[in-house]
């Protein structure tokens, strides 16, 4: 019977022209790795490695400069959506560089997508992370009114945050970013900041959330600069600084009060259960970054690595807009859960919960996106630790949360990245 259907099959394509062979062989790759790989639901969008700005931990690094046209930007949308399959959802993350210093394409990427959403009957929302200083009344009435949400890049106080995050001219930049609180608050009620602890920092790290938390920050992502070396002592700083911000959240959410910490979204009895045998992110799974040239990667970091075969920028690139995700052993490889690839985590008391460090990071440090980076690590065990022993944690991220403007069921949690299996 197979050797009949496999004669049929080759008599009938012998009838073919070469372009119906094409699109035959193209039909069939799309079935396969829509068969194989999850529905792209949330994208990178990198309008411009340009920046305003010139912070010491950047993970770009030197900047290309390159700015994505609106051909391109037109196109990767057009293709995420079609990648979206049947998601009822997709999210665009607006990011750079500094997206905000092409707000043109900033309003063309929503009032574009927007349309197709229209057309597709899909939902849209759309993140970007700023580093503020270029926000106005004009940029927050627009994201506004399109359901834009502003995470800030905001490292605490004006000593903290102006040590590492200055303009090119060297000024630091906490003023510029301060007086625009007021007016986001009256507009986006649910206002994240991006916190990124250093060596030299971290001592007033706890201090540092509480400052945000009085100016109505109401979530926290923090994450150390995976750039500089870490001290035994600094990482023992580290510890002792997440134990206050932990009472500080308790306190604050047994009161009521609006606040999140991403770190605290799950309790430990939840990861136990429901991380068995997981690995990574989002990031190639039901998310990609797009850079400005088109070409597709797992996310924005690894559009600034080097790939050792060619010299060049760009590691793991996953295909292009003209391609398609057509590298399939790296998408394969991003995705990869199985406990074999990392041997160094095997015996860790966290492995079966620790989604791993950074990818990105882990790749440019260690030449493999298995091997966690040391520093990264240390920081996910003293978090995995602090909610192996603290269950009030859990208890305190179930009360509902007031701010005085709305309730915590309209509250959507900002730049959450999680693994999609």
């Amino acid at each position: 019977m197979q050797n009949t259907a496999i004669d049929i099959l080759n008599k009938t394509l012998s009838k073919f022209t070469s372009e119906d062979k094409r699109l035959v062989a193209s039909t069939m790759a799309k079935e396969v790795i829509a068969a194989s790989f999850p529905a792209i639901r949330r994208v990178d969008l990198v309008l411009t490695e340009c920046c305003n700005c010139c912070c010491t931990y950047c993970f770009e690094g030197e900047k290309s400069k390159m700015t994505m046209s609106s051909e391109t930007l037109e196109k990767a949308i057009d293709f995420v959506f079609a990648e979206s399959r049947g998601s009822e959802e997709v999210a665009f993350i607006l990011f750079g560089g500094e997206p905000l210093v092409r707000f043109d394409l900033v309003e063309h990427a929503i009032k574009y997508a927007n349309r197709k959403a229209l057309d597709l009957g899909k939902r849209v929302r759309y993140e970007m992370t700023t580093n503020g200083t270029l926000l106005n009344k004009e940029i927050i009435d627009f994201g506004v009114a399109n359901g834009l949400s502003y995470l800030l890049s905001l490292d605490g106080d004006r000593e903290t945050h102006d040590l590492h995050r200055r303009e090119v001219n060297g000024k630091g930049t906490y003023d510029r970013i301060v007086q625009w609180i007021p007016y986001l608050k009256e507009h986006q009620k649910w206002l994240g900041a991006r916190v990124t602890p250093t060596p030299d920092t971290v001592h007033k790290l706890a201090a540092n959330i509480r400052h945000l938390r009085s100016l109505r920050i109401n979530q926290f992502l923090i994450g150390m600069a995976a750039g500089p070396k870490w001290s035994v002592q600094a990482i023992n700083l580290y510890r002792q600084q997440w134990e206050e911000i932990a009472d500080f959240y308790i306190a604050e959410r047994n009161q009521g009060r609006a606040m999140r910490i991403n770190d605290f979204e799950l309790s430990w009895e939840s990861l136990v259960h429901e991380r068995q045998n997981e690995w990574g992110c989002s990031g190639g799974r039901s998310q990609i970054g797009i850079a400005p040239d088109g070409d597709i990667y797992p996310c924005p970091k690894f559009m600034t690595l080097i790939n050792p075969f060619t010299g060049k920028r760009g590691a793991y690139r996953l295909g292009s807009l003209d391609e398609g995700l057509s590298n399939l052993n790296y998408r394969r490889e991003v995705i990869n859960s199985c406990q074999s690839c990392r041997i160094a985590c095997l015996r860790c008391e966290f492995a079966d919960v620790c989604l791993g460090t950074c990818l990105a990071v882990n790749y440019e440090e260690n030449d493999s996106i298995f091997d966690c980076h040391g520093c990264l690590c240390e920081e996910k065990k003293i978090i995995y630790d602090l909610l192996r022993r603290r269950p009030d944690l859990c208890g305190a991220s179930g009360q509902p949360m007031n701010d005085g403007t709305v309730g915590d069921s309209h509250f959507q949690p900002i730049g959450v990245t999680v693994p999609i299996k």
